[in-house]
């Protein structure tokens, strides 16, 4: 029972940080040993990502620089670089893809066909959308959808937190469809 009591304190305050920021988020697993895979791409030193969509009035590469820089340490994990051009370690096929308002009845597995088929629409009033999700090859392993209140910039705090909150919940540290021993005990065994 001890170590129930900071459990619930811990889950207290994201409860309260997350009302704070106005952060609406889902998630779910698609894949065992998610975390395993991730695992491997990232222990590369380097892993894709591509962003789909661009919701400020800022140029691409400036949305992509905000995007990776938040991503950067915010993950379950080795340590790795998220570059949306990253060198000849990163293994390409293993990435992580961030969509901007895309629409509400996509299918979360869009995300991890072609970049450029994935469908990004304009931005609901008052409220900044985007989908990740960890993707092998064309297989989804994870997705997380967050939304927040809008934001003027990929520079306001708000925007690299709602990043680093989705990268967070991407993948868990411990898998819940792995018994840890690579026995499947989920859905999709």
């Amino acid at each position: 029972m001890m170590a129930f009591r900071p459990l619930m304190a811990l889950a207290a305050v994201a409860f309260v940080a997350s009302a704070c920021t106005g952060e609406i988020m889902t998630s779910e697993l698609h894949r065992p040993n998610s975390d395993s895979f991730f695992r491997y791409s990232a222990g590369r030193g380097e892993m894709l990502a591509v962003v789909v969509g661009n919701p400020f009035p800022v140029a691409k590469d400036v949305l992509d620089r905000a995007v990776t820089d938040a991503m950067q340490g915010n993950h379950n994990g080795p340590m790795t670089l998220f570059s949306t051009n990253p060198g000849p370690r990163a293994d390409r096929n293993q990435r992580v893809v961030v969509a901007f308002n895309t629409p509400t009845t996509m299918h979360s597995r869009t995300l991890c066909g072609n970049p450029e088929a994935i469908p990004t629409g304009a931005q609901e009033a008052g409220k900044l959308h985007a989908d990740v999700a960890f993707c092998v090859e064309s297989d989804l392993y994870s997705d997380v959808n967050i939304s927040i209140p809008a934001v003027a910039s990929p520079n306001d705090p708000r925007f690299r937190h709602m990043i680093a909150s989705a990268m967070w919940e991407l993948i868990p540290t411990r898998d819940p469809l792995s018994s840890g021993n690579d026995e499947c005990i989920g859905p999709g065994c």
